[in-house]
């Protein structure tokens, strides 16, 4: 997968955005959140059978799901990263399936996280994949800093308070990697 044309023409669009846009204030949700989304992605999905077209709906989703933070306010960035992503896709001739499934990838990461199968799933323990690792209360502290640059002060009513994972359940797209014994738990 990593030699599709069109994965790799995505990561660079991706990573051209990145470095052309002001994101001074992403302490988060910047160009390194979005790489780790994408190798966890790929970590995940290794643990199941998917065909190709399904690992490059993943794979892109991945590289597209937050750059909507270059563009609009956090509530509205997974519509505004689908938005991207749909121009850009259709730029690149790809399939309306394709384009569709990508979408909803990337929106199943939105509050309230309700992921409709197993593609969405991947992609949202992959983009919460902090949530259950040592680095929880690193990137806490950065999105928790990232508010407080865009906002000037920490309400507690603007965001939902996330708690690290005290297990995974089977339900979760992680649950191989945990049955298998992956230390990534606190």
């Amino acid at each position: 997968m990593e030699f599709n044309p069109l994965y790799k023409k995505a990561e660079q669009y991706i990573t051209d955005l990145f470095a052309h846009a002001n994101t001074e204030k992403l302490i988060y949700h910047n160009l390194e959140h979005t790489k780790k989304v994408v190798e966890r992605t790929k970590e995940i999905a290794a643990h199941y059978n998917l065909i190709e077209s399904d690992i490059l709906v993943l794979y892109i989703a991945a590289w597209f799901h937050d750059v909507g933070y270059l563009y609009v306010e956090p509530a509205t960035h997974e519509a505004k990263s689908a938005e991207v992503m749909t121009a850009y896709m259709r730029e690149q001739h790809a399939d309306e399936d394709l384009i569709k499934n990508i979408d909803e990838c990337i929106m199943a990461t939105k509050a309230p996280i309700e992921p409709a199968n197993l593609l969405q799933q991947i992609i949202v323990d992959a983009d919460t994949y902090n949530f259950g690792t040592k680095e929880f209360n690193t990137t806490n502290k950065q999105v928790y800093q990232e508010h407080v640059l865009r906002y000037g002060s920490f309400l507690k009513e603007n965001v939902f308070l996330v708690k690290p994972r005290p297990n995974i359940s089977p339900s979760s797209a992680l649950y191989p990697m945990f049955k298998l014994g992956k230390e990534f738990l606190l």
